[in-house]
């Protein structure tokens, strides 16, 4: 049987409690995401599906992957902005509908939306993640593969300030409205995305909940989506300006 579909996949812990309870985040079984979306442009057989994600399984970094889709990511940005666009239903504008992926070379942004007056909104979508992390898993990956053994790396424990701090390095890379492509657009949303274990909302919200990010000069708003949590799908948290800072 021929399956047609858009390989919008990532790996993902919707509708029940983590797979890896008690395990390394690396060992995630892998699940294929409600951004598996049907399409006319990509056909694949059972077993091209199969190989697909068995690549993909294989291309995974070690750390934080539960919402990676290393085979393309593109397909892992739009699966962000389904999320997005599911969570933010009550935010300003939403519901938000007709949700596209912008081919490579004509990004950033990475999609685009219209609110629920139809007006075009420009969605760019940034992973937020420890860079150390990775590069350990990295690391014990390659001792993995040439002496078959190695310890995981722990997943990082957080402080509000380097949650501050990397949240604002992601923005001021972000803040570049002049660069966006296909305009005009009504509004400029950045979606940073995360997932790792350590920022749940219990953590996140208290941390950002009073802080106010410098206001960029071309990003209208900034959310901060976080990894699945049972009942509550992917948490939203929206950043805050420091107005005239």
């Amino acid at each position: 049987m021929t399956v047609t579909q858009e390989l919008s996949v990532h790996w993902s812990r919707r509708g029940g409690a983590p797979p890896y309870r008690g395990q390394s985040d690396a060992l995630a079984a892998p699940r294929l995401s409600s951004s598996v979306r049907r399409t006319p442009t990509t056909s694949m057989n059972d077993t091209e599906i199969a190989e697909t994600i068995q690549r993909a399984i294989a291309a995974r970094r070690g750390y934080a992957d539960g919402r990676s889709w290393p085979p393309d990511r593109g397909l892992e940005e739009y699966g962000v902005a389904q999320d997005f666009v599911s969570a933010a239903s009550h935010e300003p504008g939403g519901p938000f509908s007709d949700l596209k992926l912008r081919p490579r070379g004509e990004d950033p942004p990475d999609c685009e939306v219209r609110d629920a007056q139809g007006k075009r909104l420009a969605l760019e979508v940034t992973e937020l993640l420890d860079q150390d992390a990775v590069a350990a898993a990295a690391a014990a990956k390659l001792k993995r593969e040439s002496v078959g053994q190695a310890s995981m790396p722990t997943p990082v424990e957080w402080t509000c300030a380097e949650l501050v701090i990397l949240v604002q390095q992601r923005l001021d890379k972000k803040d570049f409205r002049d660069r966006l492509k296909g305009g005009p657009y009504d509004e400029y949303i950045v979606v940073l995305y995360t997932a790792e274990q350590r920022l749940d909302s219990a953590t996140v919200r208290p941390c950002l909940h009073e802080h106010r990010f410098t206001e960029p000069s071309g990003i209208d708003r900034a959310y901060l989506s976080l990894d699945y949590e049972p009942g509550s799908g992917y948490p939203l948290v929206r950043l805050q300006w420091s107005r005239g800072a």
